[in-house]
């Protein structure tokens, strides 16, 4: 059983809640116009047979 919020409770709620999303989305748009798109290569092609490693051989770069 979930409680209830008093009205005003609920507007204290969803106001500091939008406040919150909205400074995590700027922060978000930060992030991505601060860091490049490059791609990473990968030390191998595992669809290439005899390139392969077994998951436990694997270590990540």
């Amino acid at each position: 059983m979930s409680e209830a919020l008093a009205p005003l409770q609920r507007d204290v709620f969803e106001e500091t809640w939008n406040t919150d999303i909205s400074a995590i989305d700027e922060e978000v748009e930060q992030l991505r116009d601060d860091q490049s798109c490059d791609t990473v290569d990968l030390p191998f092609k595992p669809e290439t047979p005899g390139n392969a490693l077994k998951p436990t051989e694997y270590k990540a770069p």
